[in-house]
């Protein structure tokens, strides 16, 4: 067999392996595999409301262990070590009955110290912390509820918050404001990975921040309360208006995870519809690997069917089935005269976009939406001419001011919110 041979018998078989992956309705989705602390975050998750699934615990630790590199976990295949990354993978095999004083664990603790232990974390681990009393809760940045009354004007309007971070960052303030704490059953805790040392005071606009912060701490208790539950109010009309059903809070992990236990700090039982809901969401991004699982940060079928198309048109009749039955799941995904988040800043575009997942209509994205629109153009422009057409006026319409488009917003480029403390 020649090299043109071996290449044509290579396209061959990963066609055939398309095809055969492609569902009945039309889509393609392959598993979406992240970084490791989604994966230990679902075991700490078991142990923060008592949920525990031995086994989905134990599959979820393997893969923890088989992804653990030079004492440690990083963000990307061959990345630098990353402190909070192993501080959540060592918290959550410990919770998954690893022995601390294993040599392997004992060496994930000592880099964890040397890099400067649980208070070097980032904000998010360091709340989880806080969630599990090992670390006390002035250590987090304070995020009263309250912020989701701030007008759209407000420098410190949730509204100016990326998509993902405002799904998380809601949810995650009534954590904070009512106090949410870890069940933590087996009472696991990680205080060995405490290193005293002394922070250095932030400088320039960062070190105002953490000034401000530490102000309303000290007025925290003076809020009224009436203004609190009406906050509070506030926050779960979001989160509920905002939720995918079935694919859960802004369709990522993090928010599903915040969103149960913001309902669980509201006060909603672990048996209400609305918190089973949500925990249903997040077990349907577990992947299963051999004797391993990990957990999606959430799911692509959207993205995985519109790059499949394009790589079809070039390989099958434009008039096949794959193709024609792929683009018609496309076209009913698309989100036509629906209004997301995007509309407070463009009320009279029409909606025209794609969203990432399966459900998630609030937060259309342009990258989706231009390779849906055109794999659509390349195989059947006429066709699909209205999907086509509604997808080019809701892009146009997206364009900010400088010329620029972005993933999900227009004209969200707030540099200063990367300097708040719970950015």
């Amino acid at each position: 067999m020649n090299k043109l041979q071996m290449v044509d018998s290579l396209i061959q078989e990963l066609l055939d392996k398309t095809l055969s992956s492609q569902k009945s309705e039309g889509y393609l989705v392959y598993p979406l595999e992240c970084d490791s602390t989604i994966t230990s975050e679902a075991i700490l998750l078991m142990h923060a409301i008592d949920l525990r699934d031995l086994e989905l615990e134990k599959r979820l630790a393997q893969y923890l262990k088989n992804t653990l590199v030079e004492n440690g976990w990083n963000r990307y295949p061959e990345g630098p070590y990353d402190l909070s990354a192993s501080i959540k993978a060592y918290y959550a095999l410990k919770c998954a009955q690893e022995s601390p004083q294993s040599p392997y664990m004992q060496a994930i603790a000592n880099k964890i110290r040397l890099h400067g232990g649980l208070r070097a974390a980032n904000v998010f681990t360091r709340y989880t912390l806080v969630q599990f009393g090992q670390l006390d809760k002035i250590e987090a940045p304070w995020m009263p509820v309250e912020m989701i009354l701030q007008p759209r004007w407000s420098p410190f309007s949730v509204e100016k918050f990326a998509y993902w971070a405002k799904a998380v960052v809601i949810p995650l303030c009534v954590t904070v404001t009512r106090n949410f704490r870890a069940k933590n059953p087996l009472q696991i805790g990680v205080e060995e990975l405490l290193v005293t040392k002394d922070t250095p005071f932030p400088r320039g606009l960062k070190g105002l921040f953490f000034l401000l912060d530490k102000a309303g701490r000290s007025i925290d208790t003076w809020i009224p309360q009436k203004l609190r539950r009406f906050a509070e109010k506030k926050a779960l009309e979001w989160i509920l208006r905002h939720d995918n059903k079935e694919d859960g809070l802004g369709g990522i992990y993090t928010a599903m995870e915040y969103e149960v236990k913001a309902l669980l700090s509201l006060g909603y039982s672990l048996e209400d519809p609305l918190v089973q809901k949500a925990l249903e969401a997040i077990r349907r991004l577990e992947v299963r690997v051999d004797t391993m699982s990990f957990m999606q940060p959430c799911v692509s079928p959207v993205w995985d069917t519109s790059i499949a198309m394009h790589a079809l048109r070039y390989l099958v009749d434009p008039n096949s089935t794959p193709l024609q039955k792929g683009l018609d799941w496309l076209s009913k995904k698309q989100l036509i005269g629906i209004k997301g988040d995007w509309s407070l800043s463009r009320p009279d575009l029409k909606g025209g976009g794609w969203a990432f997942q399966y459900n998630n209509p609030f937060y259309p994205d342009l990258d989706d939406t231009a390779m849906c629109a055109w794999a659509m153009i390349v195989v059947d422009e006429m066709r699909y001419r209205k999907n086509i057409n509604a997808a080019l006026e809701w892009l146009l319409g997206m364009q900010s001011k400088e010329g620029g488009f972005a993933a999900f917003s227009i004209d969200q480029n707030f540099d200063y919110l990367n300097l708040i403390p719970f950015a």
